[in-house]
Order: structure tokens, then C-alpha cells, then sequence
């Protein structure tokens, strides 16, 4: 007696990892797990030509570096510093900067406390605008809940004419720690030397 072989049901699997046979799944639910699978995969194919890309990109850049290093007598192999390149006719500009991420350290407390005597000693003088600047330096971000790293070192430029500001400023150079560096490359092109310069906005960051 001949058997029939049968067809494999197909399935898909849920969000504990079972497969479930298509044929128990409504259609609608199986055509927008295809579909997200079908764009996901269009995903990773882009993050894989963007990370090749950006190899290329920085080789290509640090190649140039080590042609002028070269031409100057230093060693090559530097990647520490910025650099921008342009094309003969500057419709194009390529710049490559090192970025760096900044936290607040725990002197931050410290540096608030000098700073608001500086501030309660210049009652009868300080500006609005001045307080403004400090009230704002120390406010925390809602979401993480940090004080704005930009702000402190606007206010760490000031030259306050205080006994106490050099140790205040002391403590606001302490506060602020780098966390991380990044290399970032970025690219802006213009049609014609009376346009503005525009950026191709292609994101690295997390490549």
C-alpha cells in the first residue's frame, strides 16, 4: 500500500517561541508578521551597507591624514583631531570631528552650593541675565535627570570677581567627566557657490 506524503504545515512562531501552524492564525495576523519580516530584513541590509560604508569612509579619510603626515615628516597613524576636506570647487565639504560625551560627577553639589553664595553675595548687583544663567546651569533634565553638561560650562567661561569663584570654578571643572569619545564624519554639498551649504543625513552614530 502506497502512503501519501503530506504537505509540511507551515508555522511561524509566537512570542514564546512555539510554533504555531498558520491555518490556526487569522490570515491578517500572518500577512503582517510576513510583511514586518520582509521590512526588517530590508533593515539589516542597510545597516550592514551603512557599516561598510562607514569603514570605507573613515579609511579613505585617515589615508589622506597619513599623506600629509607624510608630507611633513610625522609619523602616520594619528586619528586624535578634526579635520575638514573639500573639493577644488568647496560645492563639497567633508568633516571629521571627535565628539566627546560628557557626565557630571558628584562635585556637581559642591559647585552649586559655591556657586549660589556667589550669587546671594552679588544680591544687590547681579543681573537678571546672569541669574538666569545659573538658575538654569543646575536644573536636571526631566527625562534623565542630570544637569545640562552645555549649560555648566557656558556658566564655567564666566570671570566672576569673588573670593570664592576660583574654588567654585575649581569645582565646576571637577563636575564634568568624559564619559565617551566618538569619531563622527559628516557631509555638506551645495549646487552652486550662491547656496547654502546642506548636510546628507546619513546616521553613523550607532554603526
Amino acid at each position: 500500500m502506497n502512503t501519501i506524503d503530506k504537505a509540511p504545515v507551515k508555522t511561524i512562531p509566537d512570542a514564546s517561541g512555539r510554533q504555531v501552524p498558520v491555518n490556526c492564525i487569522r490570515a491578517s495576523t500572518v500577512l503582517q508578521h510576513e510583511v514586518a519580516e520582509k521590512i526588517r530584513d530590508h533593515f539589516r541590509e542597510l545597516a550592514a551597507f551603512n557599516k561598510a560604508k562607514k569603514e570605507q569612509i573613515f579609511e579613505a579619510m585617515q589615508a589622506y591624514r597619513d599623506l600629509l603626515a607624510q608630507e611633513y615628516g610625522l609619523r602616520s597613524g594619528g586619528t586624535r583631531g578634526g579635520m575638514t576636506i573639500r573639493t577644488y570647487d568647496a560645492h563639497t565639504e567633508i568633516k571629521l570631528e571627535e565628539r566627546d560625551y560628557h557626565r557630571t560627577t558628584p562635585e556637581i553639589s559642591i559647585a552649586q552650593e559655591l556657586v549660589a553664595q556667589i550669587i546671594d553675595d552679588y544680591t544687590e548687583r547681579a543681573d537678571v541675565g546672569l541669574r538666569e544663567l545659573v538658575m538654569r546651569a543646575f536644573e536636571t533634565d526631566k527625562k534623565n535627570g542630570r544637569p545640562n553638561v552645555g549649560d555648566i560650562l557656558k556658566l564655567k567661561s564666566l570671570n566672576l570677581e569673588h573670593p570664592l569663584w576660583p574654588e567654585a570654578k575649581r569645582a565646576l571643572e571637577d563636575s564634568i567627566a568624559v564619559l565617551a569619545s566618538k569619531t563622527a564624519v559628516t557631509c555638506r554639498v551645495r549646487p552652486n557657490r550662491d547656496s547654502k551649504h546642506e548636510q546628507l543625513v546619513v546616521d553613523f552614530s550607532r554603526v
